[in-house]
């Protein structure tokens, strides 16, 4: 018997194998059926779909064999993947040197003849083969090759689609994950976060902005965003918006007064938008309440006013300067004392 040799790339075959999580799990329909027809076409008792591990051969589908896996130094398919792009036949095993001794052959199941087409990845490496096997020495006609390696190819395909499929599970259990943690954290800060649909109605509502606009949150999915807008606002902001859609504008910063159970409320808010084909698909928003802000900023700008005024009416020369002794203002009076224009000291 001649013990099949190791491929030169069998690290990255078997990380391949590896990343289709096949290995040792159970039987399917989609693959049964494949071996089945594999029998009756090239009319063998014995059909396997045999992937090659690391030390033995493993069967994800048995058609007219019981076990479940053999030695890979025994394997008629270790010598298969050898051959990516030609399909192995051994018409009477007792004839080959590779085989004549090989308990696979002397003993159960008898494999007398065998035919394996490999089965190649996407990648190029032969994770194993589809084949047929018979008692009896024997010799595949052209159609059944044919058909043999077209089934291989079904069966590599349906290993492809169950890999991708997995990867779009784990892919979409790690988004929903990830958008859970995010939604966990937003549930807790103070800022009011939103998303609204294309129409402009909310689609999600953060209980800080159930808390600041006095809604509850079953009534706030049923509103439009403009609902929230004190009415002296309500024509500014809708400008604003068109405006941003108009322009495609993805990020974009806007106070003005909520509505909220105690009247009227300033908030900050910046809106982020996804666009596609023109059309904003996704709008999410962070607000913050600003009353005290804009509250202290109007104190402050009636207190500059009323300096403004007192300076300007003033008689006497009213000056402010910087750390190195330029003037920074100079009220109206200067002209009357000194005969200069205001402008004319700045920075002197």
């Amino acid at each position: 018997m001649k013990k099949p040799k190791i491929p030169g790339n069998e690290t990255e075959r078997l990380a391949e194998l590896n990343s289709y999580e096949i290995l040792d799990t159970d039987l399917e329909q989609s693959f049964d059926d494949i071996t089945k027809i594999a029998a009756f076409i090239c009319e063998s008792p014995i059909s396997l779909v045999s992937l090659i591990d690391k030390d033995r051969q493993w069967f994800k589908s048995r058609h007219g064999l019981d076990v479940s896996e053999t030695p890979r130094d025994l394997a008629y398919c270790a010598h298969a993947i050898h051959t990516p792009e030609d399909i192995l036949e051994v018409p009477d095993a007792f004839k080959d040197e590779r085989f004549h001794d090989n308990p696979l052959a002397t003993g159960d199941p008898h494999v007398r003849f065998y035919a394996g087409a490999p089965l190649v990845s996407s990648g190029g490496y032969s994770l194993g083969t589809l084949c047929v096997i018979d008692h009896e020495p024997k010799k595949l006609n052209e159609a059944q090759r044919e058909a043999l390696w077209a089934l291989s190819r079904q069966v590599t395909a349906l290993l492809e689609l169950r890999r991708t499929n997995r990867q779009l599970e784990e892919s979409k259990r790690e988004k929903i994950y990830a958008e859970k943690k995010f939604r966990e954290r937003i549930e807790r800060i103070g800022d009011m976060v939103y998303e609204l649909n294309t129409e402009g109605y909310f689609i999600y509502v953060n209980p800080a902005l159930v808390r600041e606009s006095g809604f509850p949150e079953e009534q706030l999915l049923k509103m439009h965003f403009s609902d929230l807008v004190d009415p002296v606002d309500a024509q500014r902001v809708s400008k604003n918006y068109i405006n941003v859609l108009k322009k495609e504008i993805k990020s974009s910063y806007l106070e003005f007064r909520m509505k909220s159970p105690n009247g009227p409320v300033w908030v900050g808010q910046t809106v982020e938008i996804e666009f596609q084909d023109k059309i904003g698909v996704r709008t999410f928003g962070v607000a913050r309440n600003i009353q005290e802000l804009v509250e202290t900023r109007e104190q402050l700008l009636e207190r500059e006013e009323m300096y403004r005024l007192l300076f300007e009416h003033s008689k006497d020369m009213i000056c402010l300067h910087e750390p190195n002794g330029n003037f920074s203002f100079l009220s109206s009076a200067v002209k009357n004392l000194l005969g200069y224009e205001p402008n004319e000291l700045i920075g002197i």
